[in-house]
């Protein structure tokens, strides 16, 4: 088998510490979030936390996915507000 330079498999870790998430609305298909300002919606860099590990928290919390179920589906952020700098203000997350 060929090894691959430079390859890093995709890091399935969640949030480091827990945050309340401000949910405004959630049904068994979508969830509304009011994300805080200095939170990223979307990782940067690898290290960083964002929305999508805190949403991850959140549904394995309240057992709406498992680890399991995580290997083959991964929730991301689908609709937000372009315009400026991800982390100066706060919006909603679809």
């Amino acid at each position: 088998m060929k090894q691959l330079k430079n390859f890093r498999p995709v890091q399935k870790n969640t949030a480091k510490s827990k945050v309340k998430l401000n949910v405004l609305y959630e049904d068994e298909n979508v969830i509304f979030l009011n994300k805080p300002v200095g939170m990223l919606s979307q990782k940067a860099n690898r290290e960083d936390t964002s929305l999508v590990e805190y949403l991850i928290e959140y549904l394995l919390d309240s057992g709406q996915v498992t680890r399991e179920e995580l290997k083959t589906f991964h929730p991301a952020v689908c609709n937000r507000r372009c315009g400026r700098k991800d982390t100066e203000r706060a919006s909603d997350i679809k």
